[in-house]
């Protein structure tokens, strides 16, 4: 169970709380609760197909990078036991005892974890605040749900690791001469910080690595010795200097 009540605006989300594999049933009327208002430049995107199925890079150019964050994941022999019914328990004893639970903030419709949702190596909810972008994304075993990443309707200390690749650029680029834009940025870092559970990882993806705008600038402003327990960062193969992996492990305070 993580999927809290959520208030939106002038509505309260009601939903229940449930498992990332029961989500898909109630996926029609869940995205009409909880991603209102929606981002009409994102739908508008989507719709005429304007919108890159993939931003930056595809999960294939990650995969340094996320072993690097994550640990080393051998997702084709994974899928391969995963494929065989009594296999399974050995599937999940290879990932920790038990699959991780993950969260693709702002997904679109990339295919980033579908690989490891397919395999077993992780759940994985994919989060986006745009229907059409979440409507054409692919069949896969990664549960989508609608919603915004500042108000995430998950409960505190849900998830494992909570993976972007993009968005939060989008956010301090689209903020950057709001008045509100400080605060508006200390709470989508606290948002992140409450669903992650203690030893939790946040990781980014980014192309304003090094800048002014880098992400890693109000993701470790003022949080206090207990926010992060470590932070680190390494370049992006094949890609411009700017372009990086941030890796944030959450504290216990």
């Amino acid at each position: 169970f993580w999927l809290k009540p959520c208030q939106f605006g002038s509505q309260t989300n009601t939903a229940f709380c449930c498992s990332p594999s029961q989500l898909s049933a109630r996926l029609s009327c869940r995205m009409a609760r909880t991603a209102e208002p929606l981002d009409a430049y994102w739908d508008e995107g989507y719709e005429s197909g304007a919108a890159p199925e993939e931003w930056y890079c595809d999960h294939e150019t990650l995969k340094t990078a996320l072993s690097w964050a994550f640990g080393p994941v051998d997702v084709d022999a994974a899928a391969q036991q995963a494929a065989r019914p009594s296999t399974v328990t050995a599937v999940v004893a290879t990932t920790a005892m038990a699959p991780p639970l993950l969260l693709s903030v702002g997904c679109g419709r990339s295919a980033l974890f579908s690989g490891w949702a397919d395999a077993r190596v992780a759940q994985v909810v994919a989060i986006d605040n745009s229907l059409p972008a979440l409507r054409g994304r692919g069949v896969s075993a990664v549960e989508m749900l609608a919603a915004d990443a500042f108000r995430l309707p998950c409960r505190d200390s849900t998830f494992d690791g909570a993976v972007d690749k993009g968005t939060i650029d989008w956010v301090v680029l689209s903020l950057i001469i709001a008045e509100d834009r400080n605060e508006r940025l200390a709470a989508l870092r606290a948002e992140f910080l409450r669903v992650l559970h203690p030893g939790g990882r946040l990781v980014v993806v980014n192309g304003l690595g090094g800048t002014d705008e880098d992400p890693l600038g109000f993701l470790t402003e003022d949080t206090g010795e207990a926010a992060w327990d470590s932070v680190a960062t390494r370049r992006l193969e094949g890609l411009a200097q700017n372009y990086r992996c941030h890796r944030l492990v959450r504290g216990s305070g």
